[in-house]
Order: structure tokens, then sequence, then C-alpha cells
């Protein structure tokens, strides 16, 4: 005769295995968490450098050295949508140097001590 139970479940009663392992799960839970968190801040770096990458080559390949062409398709979707996501007001940008402005403020807000920015030391002085 076998008996399964759950040894993450407080209700199981079984001492200190029992809580100890639902606190470890709780734990292995938090870790998993901020892991992906971490990962998608990462991502959404890497997607605004290569939206800032293509604003700042056309710029470049403008003859007067600042392109008032318009942005790409693509930067203006991932500017809407990015500011659809912090409920900001959707203004997709009239020109190439405004979306690559608009594009380092979003970046902001998936940068690591961004709050700390306004430190003159910033976030690594003791």
């Amino acid at each position: 005769m076998s008996t399964t139970f759950d040894h993450t479940s407080p209700s199981f009663g079984a001492g200190a295995y029992s809580s100890v392992t639902a606190h470890m799960a709780v734990l292995r839970r938090e870790l998993l968490r901020r892991a992906a968190a971490e990962y998608w801040r990462r991502y959404m770096l890497s997607v605004l450098d290569a939206a800032i990458e293509q604003c700042e080559r056309r710029n470049l390949a403008a003859p007067d050295g600042v392109s008032a062409m318009p942005p790409p398709k693509g930067v203006v979707d991932l500017i809407e949508q990015l500011q659809g996501e912090r409920d900001l007001e959707i203004r997709p940008p009239c020109s190439n140097q405004e979306a690559l402005d608009v594009l380092f403020e979003l970046e902001q807000a998936y940068m690591p001590f961004a709050a700390d920015a306004g430190d003159e030391d910033g976030p690594w002085a003791a």
C-alpha cells in the first residue's frame, strides 16, 4: 500500500521536513520569478538597442547629419507598444531624431539603477 503526499504542502504535518521543503519551494519560485524578470529586462534592452541603432544609422546616412526623415515603421510600432504598456500618451514620433529621443526615454525604465540617475556620484558611490 503506497501513500502519495504533496511534500511542499504546509498542511502535510510531517514536522520540520515538510515546513523546510515548503520554504525551499517558496524560495525557488521567488528565484525563478526574479530570473525571469531579469531575462525580460535584458531582452527589452537588446530590442531597444537595436531600434536605437536603426535610428542612429539613419541619422548618420542623412546628408545633413540629423535626419528629418520619418523613423522606420518597426521603430514607430515599438514606441507605440511601449508607451501603451507604460500607460503613457501614445504619440508616434514625427521624425527620426524624435524617435531616437523617445527611445532613450523609454530605455530608462529597463536600466538598472535608473531611479538613482539623479545622484551626482551614481549608484556605486560610497
